[in-house]
């Protein structure tokens, strides 16, 4: 049988460079060898490319000396010459945002996941909770605020109340979000969340229970069991996410009701086909712990992905294995372009 040639791109601009390795590691371990034949491309911080043989244990981030160009013509002419289909494993800016997958299209090259528009409107918070709004799907309330604005915090205050959460409207796992409780810690929440993006979220707070659902499909998506985050921390930041050593807990399946976890599902893939994901998404909710109301939180376009993530162990519990599930993905990619 002839082997499918799979690039994977890993490492990428944002702060989640490391994690992007880690998955690319795990997905090299664990794909179909016997069916695919894989091609690496990493990124490094500042944008550039370069093909690699292979993705020791020991790598932990890419630092390789700069080339004149960021992507050599080298690199576009083994992009489509060397492969049939890309697997991007980037998260947040720069890869999960719709850019990478813009130049994929541009280049005539299908890829896995998400297509340029639904991973842009799923990366900006501000747009995913306007047009969730809009079709009926329940979010918390918010205000965002760019760079120059004048804030008016006493309508904050008085709208939404403490806690409030601050976060960068166009980033990914929990980094520069903080958990405010008084003016100050606002205005200093506020501060740190602008130095990671132009645009920054305040959401009120509520206490909550942490749920997650996976979808996988394009046209005719489908919706995993509902699983629980328990985080090690006062929520689930991004230290909590990769670096607790497995202080933080995945609760699969949840102990919700039956109405809940059909409400979660609907909730899923209603914003998933509205918002025009295709390949995969993970779908992050709040159910309120005192009214045992849900909202919807998030849509993650490119989700942790090691074996150990919520995503994978999702599909696990559904009986669809590691490798299966990349298999799954990049035959999905193949389709959808």
């Amino acid at each position: 049988m002839k082997k499918i040639k799979v690039g994977l791109v890993f490492g990428g601009q944002s702060e989640e460079h490391e994690i992007s390795i880690m998955t690319s590691r795990e997905i090299v371990k664990a794909i179909d060898k016997d069916k695919y034949e894989i091609h690496l491309y990493g990124i490094d911080r500042k944008g550039y490319w370069k093909v690699f043989d292979e993705i020791g244990d020991d790598l932990k981030t890419l630092n390789f000396d700069r080339q004149k160009d960021k992507i050599p013509g080298s690199i576009i002419e083994s992009l489509q010459n060397d492969v049939e289909v890309l697997f991007p494993l980037l998260h947040g800016p720069y890869g999960e945002d719709g850019k990478i997958q813009g130049l994929f299209d541009m280049l005539g090259i299908p890829f896995a996941g998400c297509g340029l528009m639904s991973s842009a409107l799923c990366m900006d918070k501000d747009y995913t909770k306007k047009l969730l709004d809009k079709i009926g799907i329940p979010v918390t309330k918010s205000v965002t605020i760019l760079k120059n604005d004048v804030i008016d915090f006493e309508k904050m205050e008085m709208e939404m109340g403490y806690p409030m959460f601050v976060k960068p409207v166009n980033l990914g796992s929990s980094i520069g979000i903080s958990k405010v409780r008084n003016l100050k810690e606002l205005v200093n929440g506020i501060n740190d969340a602008f130095r990671y993006d132009f645009k920054v979220i305040v959401e009120e707070g509520i206490d909550a229970r942490e749920l997650e659902c996976a979808v996988l499909g394009n046209e005719n998506p489908q919706a995993s069991t509902i699983g629980e985050i328990i985080p090690s921390h006062e929520f689930y930041d991004y230290e909590a996410k990769y670096f607790d050593d497995g202080k933080s807990q995945l609760i699969i399946p949840a102990g919700v009701s039956q109405k809940h976890i059909e409400m979660i599902k609907e909730y899923s893939i209603k914003a998933y086909v509205e918002l025009g994901c295709s390949g995969l998404s993970r779908v992050d909710f709040f159910m309120d712990k005192k009214t045992g109301k849900i909202y919807l939180n998030e849509i993650n376009t490119m989700p942790g992905f090691t074996p150990f993530s919520m995503y994978p162990q999702l599909w696990k519990h559904e009986g669809v294995s590691y490798t299966d599930l990349i298999d799954r993905l990049i035959q999905l990619g193949l389709k959808e372009r």
